[in-house]
């Protein structure tokens, strides 16, 4: 699994792979395929004490599904290793037994919307979260559209049905300079979105966009790109390009983000866009990648806790070879007192928990969760969780590949009052997805996606499976394939 660890700057290294190879039966995004696509809440830390993390905690899975496991959280510098497992063991405590079997939940389950039903100028295959308005509106990203991606509302009304608002199409200028290919989610600032594209610009390496609302209801919104990476051209050593992730705003309205590739180390960069007073936007490279042991490619978005930290995830690089390319870590970021960030590894992929993909997310007492892909002997992937007390320690919740609780999941996780939702892109009975849910007692799978003739109910829950809650009992997710057209869907599921 993630191997806690900790080291203090950047010593360079090699420059890692920038794309997974595709192992065994896992079904990728067909954008996946083409090596350009992929794809949080603040809570205070208070240790302020170096993470010199050294207990490593590493799961063997095995062939059995009937075999139950006893695990036990070793004592620091020692490595965990399981009994035979087909049920997948989520570490709770210092010693913690699961029963066998997987749970079947009949959670509420619906479409919200279907993708494509509004023509070819409907928004098409979702790949990012969602996020909400005060008065409960939707609003998301999809790569594809009417010219190249779009922005949308999903509007309640008084009925109770949505209604898709398309609030602005990519590539509607000439030469996509105001971007194409959104692939992340958006937050919300004083009434406008803002987010990144994954081309166009004026480098066509990517851009940070501002959605303003129009001034009369019903008219368009307004779009304003903020920064377009690489826009001066050449190897782009000086920037990032293609950013993924979803951003992040401090309390001086300062937003963050990462791209994978590019920056002067080649292997991905955080970034920081700061407003000028004439309404531009100059960027600072806050960290740059080099590979080995730092990581490389943090396709993922950042978080901050109350300290001002970030944390992140690279996918590949580390200094763990069992992987091509590395095995990907998790790292902090913090801010120097004279100026200047310092990265930090405080967890590394390992065993059957490698290839951190997508944001992380803190629970109410500030403990990290992520997932992961895959793993060295195992393509299924996993649950993870960082708890942080006197140093960091892991805890691993992973997926078998031959059982129907699911494969791969390609999105983040919530953690609300000890219960962990999220989604898995393949496996379950339908080998298109699942909706999970993991406590204590071991994982339930809350619903399997294609369980309607042609998938109806949507297939394939990629970066939108990173669930949003109303805090009501509602979650809300996209899932990137399936539903009436096979163009991706918006779903409530209520656990």
């Amino acid at each position: 699994m993630l191997a806690p660890g900790g080291y203090g700057d950047n010593n360079g290294g090699s420059v890692c792979e920038s794309n997974a190879p595709e192992t065994g039966q896992t079904r990728l995004p067909p954008v996946l395929k083409t090596g350009t696509i992929t794809g949080p809440h603040a809570l205070p830390i208070n240790d302020s004490n170096e993470m010199n993390i050294t207990a490593a905690v590493q799961l063997v899975l095995a062939a059995k599904l009937e075999s139950c496991v006893s695990m036990a959280r070793a004592p620091a510098g020692d490595t965990l290793r399981g009994g035979e497992a087909g049920m997948r063991s989520w570490l709770m405590s210092t010693a913690l037994v699961l029963s066998c079997g997987l749970a079947q939940a009949q959670a509420k389950y619906r479409v919200l919307y279907d993708f494509g039903a509004g023509g070819p100028t409907d928004a098409i295959y979702p790949n990012a979260g969602l996020i909400a308005d005060e008065r409960g509106n939707l609003y998301g990203t999809a790569s594809g559209g009417l010219y190249g991606g779009v922005v949308f509302q999903l509007a309640l009304q008084p009925t109770g049905r949505w209604k898709e608002n398309i609030l602005y199409n990519f590539c509607s200028v000439a030469n996509c300079l105001d971007g194409i290919t959104p692939l992340a989610g958006l937050i919300w600032i004083n009434g406008n979105l803002y987010g990144t594209t994954l081309f166009g610009g004026a480098g066509q390496l990517g851009t940070v966009f501002e959605l303003s609302p129009p001034s009369v209801p019903g008219a368009e919104w307004s779009e304003k790109v903020l920064w377009s990476f690489c826009s001066n051209g050449g190897t782009c050593n000086y920037d990032g390009i293609k950013p993924q992730g979803k951003l992040v705003q401090d309390s001086s309205g300062n937003l963050y983000g990462t791209t994978p590739f590019g920056g002067p180390n080649n292997g991905g960069i955080v970034f920081e866009l700061a407003a000028n007073p004439d309404g531009s936007w100059t960027e600072n490279i806050l960290y740059s990648f080099g590979g080995s042991p730092d990581g490389s490619d943090p396709r993922a978005g950042l978080i901050f806790d109350l300290e001002g930290n970030l944390y992140g995830a690279t996918e590949f690089g580390g200094d763990n070879t069992e992987c091509q390319g590395g095995c990907g870590t998790v790292y902090q970021l913090s801010p120097n007192v004279g100026g200047g960030w310092t990265e930090k590894v405080i967890a590394k992929g390992q065993g059957k928990q490698v290839n951190p993909f997508c944001d992380l997310s803190l629970d109410s007492q500030g403990n990290l969760y992520g997932t992961t892909e895959g793993g060295t002997f195992i393509s299924a992937g996993g649950v993870f969780k960082l708890t942080r007390a006197a140093n960091w320690k892991a805890e691993s919740f992973i997926f078998n590949n031959n059982d129907e609780g699911g494969q791969t999941p390609l999105a983040g996780v919530i953690a609300e009052d000890g219960v962990v939702y999220g989604t898995t892109y393949n496996g379950g009975s339908q080998n298109s997805g699942t909706v999970f849910k993991i406590t204590s007692a071991g994982e339930t799978v809350l619903h399997n996606f294609c369980s309607l003739p042609s998938c109806q109910d949507g297939k394939g829950p990629y970066q939108g499976g990173l669930l949003l809650s109303d805090h009501a009992g509602h979650l809300f997710g996209t899932a990137y394939e399936g539903g009436m057209h096979n163009e991706g869907v918006v779903f409530e599921i209520t656990p």
